[in-house]
């Protein structure tokens, strides 16, 4: 969603201080009802400044067309807890089966990344975690069904569009949980040479980066994650 499509023109940004701005423009990314929220409270806060630059007719045009967004879009799912997703995907046995189960909308809550194969609007985007997070320590073998899920549903799961997103959703889950690759040196090998695989097919490579390019992401991703195994790897043969 962007800020022209809520009635926010050039007048009104200069209104609020970047900080807030920056905040609008942030939420705003990910179309969901939370953030909508968000921006509504952003947006009220401001309405002395509103009046003050005689713009109170945008400042009420800008909160309905919010109001309308909110009510137009669907609620967000609560997360099902980690045992309950391992429990949910554990019986998962390809792509079909994923699109069928009853519990999809769940299990895509854990992985956004893999909406898109299911007709996810581009406008709607999702974070792909590049710099790696340590602070989770989830059981290896957890690490590994989740994967093995993917792979599972990787193998039928139809078009070269679809295998790149579940490729993507592998190694996103993987930068979201890097305790493990930083203390079990035979998993991080294991996961960088599949990374390379991917990578080392120049026509689904060059295919790859056309498909990050248009949904808005960084082209150089699968890069940039393999510069972090490496420098990993390096450091465990030390």
């Amino acid at each position: 969603m962007e800020t022209k499509n809520i009635g926010l023109s050039f007048d009104s940004i200069s209104i609020f201080e970047r900080s807030d701005y920056l905040e609008i423009i942030d939420k705003l990314t990910l179309n969901k009802r939370s953030n909508i929220v968000e921006v509504i409270k952003i947006i009220s806060k401001n309405k002395d400044k509103f009046r003050e630059a005689n713009l109170l007719d945008r400042y009420n045009k800008i909160l309905t067309n919010l109001f309308k967004l909110l009510e137009n879009t669907k609620p967000e799912l609560e997360l099902v807890s980690v045992e309950k997703l391992l429990e949910m995907i554990g019986q998962i046995k390809n792509f079909k089966d994923l699109f069928q189960n009853p519990n999809k909308s769940s299990i895509l809550q854990h992985f956004p990344l893999l909406k898109y194969c299911f007709g996810e609007s581009k406008d709607n985007k999702y974070q792909i975690q590049i710099a790696p997070i340590t602070g989770k320590n989830y059981k290896l073998s957890d690490v590994v069904l989740v994967i093995k899920f993917f792979l599972k549903i990787m193998d039928d799961s139809g078009t070269k569009k679809n295998r790149i997103f579940i490729s993507l959703s592998i190694y996103d889950f993987i930068f979201r949980n890097f305790k493990l690759i930083e203390t079990n040196k035979k998993f991080a090998i294991t996961c960088y040479k599949k990374l390379l695989e991917f990578i080392s097919d120049e026509n689904l490579y060059e295919y790859m980066k056309s498909i990050l390019d248009e949904y808005g992401y960084d082209i150089n991703t699968y890069e940039l994650w393999k510069n972090v195994f490496e420098a990993q790897v390096n450091m465990n043969e030390v």
